[in-house]
């Protein structure tokens, strides 16, 4: 029982060997081994090798990495490589200037052979062939991922700062809970330190390949000296095998070198997301038939010109044009069941439709089945439709960004209006456009917009300062002028005083206004009657003198969807109900019990509205236009006022409004009574800001400052 419980098989002693704390040391001991001690060429022959699988290694991981900071060791695993690379340098050096007289192989058989392939007998070709793959390496590859580390680490640490305070924003509105704030702090402070360190570790790469050149140089140099001076070689002898001999050195060590500016290049280039190289690849590159046809097209054009290779170019785009058609096949078979992705009350689980193949059996099948009442599925309270592109919002492996803010704001606005959101339904919808959104409440489309799911969009609040590089668009939720742009130019965009957001807080921040609007329709009778009979449990006197007596449920619950309908939260139900209880036998009407229920709550709507029971700034209507007003009401309880006088009221009202608003001050006007209700139908769908109070409903020690007279 012990031996099965305690022993380890050589895959674990392996990973015990390269984690435990003496493994640094041990490779420390290793390169001073390499540097100091003359190895033979047999051992040098396996270090070349183990440096090649290695540099394979690393490139492996960084491809199939699906974020940068996925591989946060990276840097420090770079330098190691370096190192080792360097350290073989010198130790092929003395081999080969010590050994390399007697032949080829005197440097080991990886040196000799990796230079007789590159040579192939031609002393000018391995040359030429060497200094291309340092070009390539040094001006092309590692001068581009130097410049893409510095720009990273630059936009990294200059948006840390704001992307913590979105952290601690989004954790004191609830939207996330202080573990899952502690792991995304945890995420940010790892993908700065990573950027941070790329910066610098990139000109290991640059720096190992200037090494490289010059290693060259004195291999070749050196070794003809001691060849003819100490051995005597015949010059042309000593060229022959030392350049044979630096050339495969030199070769040994830029291959690995290469793979290692390669690895640096695509993991800094890439952004996080929820696939790997190879799938973004072919979401990004290969899913538009359209753009393949066109190009395998084009080569079949070129092919056919007189005088061009029409073998070549036609074959391949014949080749091209097959694979989008297939692909094409391929897409359609895969899209046809609609993914339902079901918000519920603790977990994000998704659901398919059940389909039926379409064949003759299958449709016989479904015609004798009997339809019933649950084949009638009732619109979904809340539903979110996205178009195939913003999918990806939605991944687990992608940080699931719309799924999670999703959940805090439906917690939020639950808590905030007292009304149960018991789930909210997102759905990808194939035949909507690619990067378009929809809102819908019970079936019907309240919002919509599109978004960029690769992109940011920043916001011209209004305090910005000069334009900035980007696609012109409108923000979706307030139609304020705004710029799609790159992640990298979001911290520039910040500093000229644009508000920059990801496409998922749009989403969520449209979802939030839409739901706050039209909280009164996602109240139900079954709310209620919950409601209640969690009442029971908590004031059961109240309740066995309300309900049925005085109030039935569908009463109670006309009451609680005209409080909502204007903005007032029903999570203080006592107050409600107790007025209710005091009021409702006397055998008023709804309307009326509304207001009475208002009244008692009014210092908790001033307090929501203001911040304050003691004092508040209001704009009022004079007695001239408020009683025109009052004569306009019709049976309806509406105003029926002309054209004109109606623009003027609402462009006027509209002005004070965002005035007020400017100034910090929430957009209150103070009115009859009897007005109060005609002018919210009048205002409040044209100028949703608004807050219309009557002066009965003012508690008698409150202060008011009249800071605008609409005329």
């Amino acid at each position: 029982m012990a031996d099965s419980q305690y022993s380890l098989t050589p895959k674990d002693r392996l990973k015990i060997i390269l984690g435990n704390a003496s493994g640094a040391p041990l490779f420390l001991l290793v390169l001073l081994s390499m540097i100091a001690v003359p190895l033979p060429a047999i051992v040098l022959d396996m270090f070349f090798t183990v440096n090649i699988a290695l540099s394979i290694m690393i490139l492996m991981i960084c491809v199939y990495s699906k974020r940068p900071a996925d591989f946060s060791i990276f840097p420090t695993v770079l330098l190691s490589a370096t190192l080792l690379r360097l350290g073989l340098n010198v130790a092929s050096t003395r081999l080969i200037l010590t050994s390399g007289h007697s032949g080829g192989g005197g440097a080991g058989q990886v040196i000799e052979s990796f230079g007789e392939f590159v040579i192939g007998g031609n002393f000018a070709v391995g040359v030429v062939v060497f200094l291309i793959l340092i070009i390539i390496n040094f001006m092309v590859v590692t001068k581009g991922s130097e410049r893409i580390s510095e720009v990273n680490a630059r936009f990294t640490l200059d948006s840390l700062p704001g992307k913590q305070m979105a952290i601690d924003a989004e954790l004191n509105s609830g939207s996330i809970t202080s573990e899952e704030a502690a792991i995304k702090r945890e995420i940010l402070s790892t993908e700065s330190e990573f950027h941070g360190s790329m910066d610098g570790a990139s000109k290991f790469v640059k720096g190992d390949a200037i090494a490289g050149l010059i290693i060259l140089a004195i291999n070749l140099v050196g070794g003809i000296c001691i060849g003819v001076v100490q051995h005597g070689l015949p010059f042309s002898e000593a060229l022959k095998t030392f350049s044979l001999l630096s050339i495969g050195d030199g070769l040994v060590a830029q291959i690995p070198a290469l793979i290692l500016s390669t690895a640096t290049a695509i993991i800094i280039s890439r952004s996080s997301g929820s696939q790997d190289l190879s799938e973004m690849i072919g979401s990004q590159m290969l899913m538009d038939n359209k753009v393949i046809y066109i190009s395998g097209s084009i080569l079949i054009i070129i092919g056919l010109v007189p005088g061009m290779p029409t073998i070549a170019f036609c074959g391949i785009g014949s080749a091209i044009c097959i694979y989008a058609y297939y692909n094409q096949q391929g897409v359609k078979e895969l899209t046809v069941p609609t993914a339902k992705l079901v918000m519920s009350d603790n977990e994000f689980s998704p659901a398919v439709d059940v389909l039926e193949n379409v064949d003759g059996s299958a449709l016989e099948n479904i015609e004798q089945k009997e339809l019933t009442l649950d084949d009638i599925t009732p619109p979904e309270p809340i539903e979110i439709c996205i178009g195939m592109r913003l999918v990806p919002l939605l991944d687990a492996e992608n940080g699931a960004e719309l799924i999670e803010q999703v959940t805090g704001v439906r917690k939020h606005l639950s808590q905030e209006m007292g009304v149960l959101i018991k789930g909210i339904l997102i759905r990808d919808v194939y035949d909507m456009d690619s990067e378009s959104y929809e809102i819908r409440i019970r079936g019907i489309v309240r919002g919509e917009g599109k978004v960029k799911p690769s992109m940011q969009i920043a916001i011209d609040m209004g305090g910005s300062r000069g334009a900035i590089d980007g696609i012109p668009t409108q923000d979706p939720v307030y139609g304020l002028p705004a710029y799609w742009i790159d992640e990298d130019n979001a911290s520039q965009a910040r500093l000229q005083g644009y508000e920059v957001s990801d496409p998922a807080t749009v989403i969520i921040t449209h979802l939030s206004q839409i739901m706050h609007d039209y909280m009164h329709v996602l109240l139900f009778h079954e709310d209620v009657a919950q409601i209640v009979d969690h009442m029971s449990k908590q004031s059961p006197k109240l309740i066995e003198e309300l309900i049925p007596k005085s109030l039935t449920i569908s009463r109670l619950l006309d009451v609680l969807r005209n409080l909502l309908r204007e903005g007032i939260s029903i999570q203080d139900i006592n107050t409600i109900l107790e007025t209710l209880a005091l009021h409702a036998p006397s055998g008023i009407n709804t309307a009326e019990l509304t207001t009475l229920v208002r009244k008692a709550m009014i210092e908790h709507i001033i307090y929501k509205l203001t911040g304050s029971i003691k004092y508040i700034s209001v704009m009022t209507v004079n007695h001239e236009l408020q009683a025109l007003l009052m004569e306009s009401i019709n049976n309806d309880g509406r105003i029926i006022i002309n054209g004109p006088k109606l623009a003027d009221l609402l462009l006027v009202s509209h002005k004070e409004c965002q005035a007020m608003i400017s100034n910090g001050l929430a957009p209150i006007m103070v009115v009859a009574d009897q007005l109060r209700l005609p002018l919210i139908k009048l205002l409040k769908p044209q100028i949703p800001e608004i807050n219309i109070l009557g002066f009965n409903e003012l508690p008698t020690n409150i202060k008011f400052d009249i800071v605008a007279e609409i005329k």
